[in-house]
């Protein structure tokens, strides 16, 4: 089963700003597109939920091109991640940046889990999806990670370095592929089942230019109490990413959520109400979200989809849908495709 917390480090989505800008896409519209307001994300404790994250990847692969991601990492600045990205570069070894990445990456963002996995001969750093994504979404995530996994290594060791292989989970377009092989190498395995980033077990110990012990447990300290301090920071979006699991999966009350939070009803309301939110306006952002996704993929029905979304009758989900959208689901499925675009 899927983890159930999932949201973003606000400058997650300001690393891509540069790039996004030479496609001559408007960053600032995009963000109210998606329905993302960066003035309430001002602490840079306070995280970004997961659906409004993938909204706004949605639209900015859409509006600028589907290799934004690898082509966002030529521009990295570790700085903009903080004590996790300058910590990253006072690594010992490979071997010791792959851990402390892994440890560190829920700073950049909890909708994916890194894990280190060694053997005597290749060793790999690998990035599961924990929540719900779409096609857009999941290829996305696929090509930045393993981009940036890439990027970081290269700033440490120097800009020759290659892995032993790149695996991604989907396969681009043929006039896309020669910019995956300029950005990962010859080396690269397309619709994988995972994303991987590969080395030899043999040059995982071997020590870095910029090694610094003392400098990278001082940022290992910083990272941890971020997290802390933004874990307290993000009730709203931890109940989010739960309420988002349990409708998908079919099952979705406030006192299930409030179970799984480990607290009370009333104290569920009064920490949502704290954050200016409640449950049903929770429910309700995810739902309009996620209708779209699911009308854009075309794999469910208007009516199986009201079902999916916890929705008793098709005719609730169909009011609701005209009420934010204007149109019925039926129309909107019948016409996206013709380029049709809905306020949001």
């Amino acid at each position: 089963m899927h983890q159930l917390l999932a949201n973003s480090y606000s400058g997650t989505l300001k690393f891509l700003q540069p790039t996004i800008e030479k496609y001559g896409v408007d960053v600032d519209s995009t963000l109210i597109e998606a329905g993302i307001d960066m003035n309430k994300f001002n602490s840079i404790y306070k995280r970004i939920p997961s659906h409004l994250s993938s909204n706004y990847i949605d639209l900015v692969v859409k509006k600028a091109s589907p290799i934004v991601a690898i082509k966002a990492c030529e521009y990295l600045n570790p700085a903009i991640f903080q004590s996790f990205g300058t910590g990253l570069l006072f690594s010992n070894s490979l071997n010791d940046f792959c851990h402390r990445y892994t440890n560190g990456f829920p700073f950049i963002t909890s909708s994916i889990k890194v894990n280190f996995i060694q053997d005597s001969f290749e060793s790999y750093l690998t990035f599961d999806e924990k929540t719900y994504f779409n096609d857009i979404n999941s290829n996305f995530y696929s090509d930045i990670f393993a981009a940036l996994t890439l990027t970081f290594i290269k700033l440490m060791i120097g800009a020759d370095f290659k892995a032993k292989k790149v695996c991604l989970t989907w396969t681009p377009e043929d006039e896309m592929i020669q910019e995956y092989i300029d950005c990962f190498g010859e080396n690269i395995e397309f619709s994988a089942d995972k994303t991987k980033v590969v080395f030899d077990s043999n040059t995982l110990d071997v020590e870095l230019p910029f090694a610094n012990d003392k400098l990278a447990k001082q940022s290992d300290k910083m990272v941890d109490e971020f997290l802390k301090r933004s874990s307290a920071f993000n009730f709203t979006s931890k109940v989010s990413n739960i309420i988002l699991k349990l409708l998908l999966d079919g099952n979705c009350s406030k006192l299930l959520v409030a179970e799984i939070c480990g607290i009370s009803e009333r104290t569920l309301n009064n920490k949502l109400n704290a954050e200016g939110t409640n449950f049903k306006s929770i429910v309700e952002k995810i739902r309009k979200s996620y209708s779209i996704y699911y009308l854009q993929e075309g794999k469910l029905t208007p009516e199986q989809l009201a079902f999916k979304l916890g929705y008793c009758n098709y005719g609730n989900f169909s009011r609701a849908f005209k009420a934010w959208y204007g149109v019925s689901p039926l129309h909107y499925k019948n016409t996206h495709k013709k380029g049709m675009r809905l306020a949001s």
